[in-house]
């Protein structure tokens, strides 16, 4: 379960990068 919550939380955080830099880069 812990685990699974790490998976989330990376896919979260990976989510709001991108976004960041397709934002940056308009």
């Amino acid at each position: 379960m812990l685990l699974k919550t790490n998976q989330q939380n990376f896919n979260f955080a990976w989510g709001v990068v991108l976004l960041v830099v397709r934002t940056a880069n308009l």
